[in-house]
């Protein structure tokens, strides 16, 4: 679950944090009456984060652009749709903040809290820090990694081994950092981290944005729904289609996509946005 999300330096943005949780610091009152769920509680901090946020402003006022940004973030992170993060680099062309684009993350997963900081450029990534409860669990500063220490190291996984496997896997040959660390550990050494696997698995198995180029398969987004909501697959299906209509838009055409075993499909603990075309 998102607790905040930070960016700087990205397309349109200058600077910009959007907040998960509730500006009073305390739920709404009388919401232990409400059948609606009024808040997700972070166990490790005793955060409670809104269950749906929506944000508003003005045509050209940035806000794709921030859905935007956390599609890039998503993508430097998971490492599962981006293999050189200089290929996504897209800085505010007239900002004076620097040449770097800079994301941080704050959320919670399961009983842990993690905050993950990242910074790249045309060049790569620069800087790249996990926190676990607080705790660091590794930095990585221009291809020198660090482990912290709250990361138990084994003798299968040293921290030569952890900068090795970063030297070979995460550059480009010449000393620029193409890919995240979180995402290397996440993908490929599960086994030597269950910190980092958590940490990674929220960036690439249960936050999704629908919309621009990330199109929502309809039987997968029937199937999060009726398990979310306890409804049926015909009313789950109606909401999206009304959700859809009251966005302005209307469905030209619906492709349908069997799905082997919908179960196996994404829990998604954040779907951002539902991005529907009229084209």
């Amino acid at each position: 679950m998102i607790k905040k999300i930070r960016v700087s330096n990205f397309r349109s943005v200058v600077e910009a944090t959007l907040m998960f949780t509730y500006d009073e610091g305390k739920a709404p009152n009388g919401y232990e009456e409400s059948p609606k769920l009024a808040f997700v509680e972070d166990a490790a901090s005793g955060c409670r984060c809104v269950p749906i946020m929506a944000y508003y402003g003005a045509n050209a006022s940035g806000k794709t652009n921030l859905l935007r940004a956390v599609v890039n973030l998503l993508d430097v992170a998971s490492g599962t749709r981006c293999n050189d993060v200089r290929t996504i680099f897209k800085p505010n062309l007239i900002s004076t903040v620097g040449p770097e684009t800079e994301f941080e993350i704050e959320y919670f997963a399961g009983s842990a809290s993690f905050r993950y900081l990242v910074t790249y450029s045309a060049e790569g990534i620069s800087y790249e820090q996990l926190f676990r409860n607080g705790q660091e669990l590794f930095v990585a500063e221009k291809g020198h990694l660090a482990i912290g220490s709250a990361l138990k190291l084994t003798e299968a996984y040293t921290q030569q081994t952890f900068q090795e496997r970063l030297d070979g896997e995460c550059t480009d040959g010449q000393g620029h950092v193409i890919r995240s660390f979180l995402s290397l550990v996440g993908l490929h050494m599960g086994g030597a981290s269950e910190d980092i696997r958590v940490a990674h698995a929220e960036f690439a198995n249960r936050v999704a944005v629908y919309g621009f180029d990330r199109p929502a398969i309809l039987p997968q987004a029937v199937h999060n729904l009726c398990e979310a909501a306890k409804i049926s697959q015909e009313e789950a299906l109606d909401r999206i289609v009304d959700l859809v209509r009251r966005l302005d838009n209307d469905l030209a055409s619906v492709e349908v996509l069997e799905l082997e075993d919908p179960k196996n499909a994404p829990n998604y603990d954040h779907l951002l946005v539902l991005g529907v075309s009229p084209e």
